[in-house]
């Protein structure tokens, strides 16, 4: 009885062990089931970066062809183009190294992605071999132009820093002084119109002001100055303040929705402002060259519609963003030096 008690009791045991062996691989196999292995799971995330690759490269796609042909027309589009352009590059933190870690031919459509990214949407610059070409010969001239946001000028600042570039010809607008606001020494000639300023190496014959009444509004100026060049070949250059858009931004940012009626108005000011004066340096009779503060990107339609046919110096010579109004969130070139046709 004993001997056979222990044999049930062992047999017993090995029931139970063998019970719990089968309900332990049970319980493995439903796990499995509901979690696959890590082999599979990159497999997954390796499929869904691929339309997400391209995805993206859309995205950006439609912003670059939104700025190109409905910014200052529509005020969304109007408000990307003053925005954070920044922003948009911000998947390609995730997207690029997961698509190196896990699906290499998502690099292509992130290559284009890349490129519209920064040309397209952030306007990232190269010099043109044509340029430097052209400007191998003749006479040079180098120009500065700079807002000094009226009461805000440094002219020690400013000084020191035309001391080290050396230019030729120096623009300032928004300038209240009523004296020189900037101390340059012996051989500079300057002259005041309105809130502008100039100081030229060269002669200074002339000056008027726009007598459009868009400039007349407390938002917006220009003038034109007539300089005598080298050789007595004599050049207008038309210094240039458009209306600024901080007014309808303000709104929008306020507001909402409810502003997008004051960010079209400013819209509507800078591009009249912007015909008329296009319109008073094609009645120039002489070379002209058009530099200042446009208070409008290159992608802006009033750009295009009106400055397009010159050249922008930054645009065809320079290298990278060209950056030259700076916030907290935002990067923006909105000042430019134009040349016409004879230049």
């Amino acid at each position: 009885m004993c001997g056979i008690w222990r044999s049930e009791w062992g047999i017993g045991i090995t029931c139970r062990r063998l019970a719990t062996t089968i309900e332990n691989a049970t319980i493995e196999q439903s796990a499995i089931g509901l979690n696959p292995p890590p082999r599979r799971r990159r497999s997954r995330i390796a499929w869904a970066l691929w339309p997400a690759c391209w995805a993206y490269t859309a995205v950006l796609v439609a912003i670059w062809i939104v700025l190109a042909t409905l910014s200052d027309r529509w005020w969304l589009a109007t408000v990307i183009m003053f925005g954070p352009r920044w922003i948009w590059g911000l998947p390609l933190v995730v997207l690029l190294p997961a698509t190196l870690i896990l699906c290499r031919r998502g690099l292509l459509p992130l290559s284009i992605a890349g490129i519209v990214l920064l040309v397209g949407v952030m306007r990232f610059c190269v010099p043109l071999p044509r340029f430097a070409a052209a400007g191998s010969g003749g006479v040079g001239l180098r120009m500065v132009t700079c807002n000094a946001h009226y009461r805000h000028l440094d002219s020690a600042a400013l000084a020191a820093f035309i001391r080290d570039v050396k230019p030729d010809i120096v623009l300032v607008q928004a300038c209240l002084s009523r004296r020189d606001p900037v101390i340059l020494g012996e051989g500079w000639f300057w002259r005041r119109s309105g809130e502008m300023y100039i100081a030229s190496r060269l002669p200074i014959l002339e000056d008027s002001a726009p007598d459009d009444g868009a400039f007349q509004t407390g938002n917006g100026s220009a003038a034109r100055f007539r300089l005598a060049g080298p050789g007595d070949r004599e050049f207008d250059i038309f210094s240039v303040h458009l209306a600024t858009p901080r007014e309808g931004l303000t709104a929008v940012i306020d507001n909402w929705w409810d502003g997008a009626g004051e960010m079209a108005q400013n819209s509507a000011l800078r591009s009249h402002q912007s015909h008329a004066l296009r319109e008073w340096t094609r009645r120039s009779i002489v070379p002209c060259l058009v530099a200042g503060d446009f208070n409008t990107p290159t992608d802006s339609t009033i750009y295009w519609a009106d400055w397009s046919d010159l050249t922008n110096a930054f645009s065809e010579a320079g290298f990278g963003f060209g950056y030259t109004h700076y916030t907290n969130r935002t990067r923006l070139r909105i000042d430019h030096i134009l040349l016409g046709a004879d230049w």
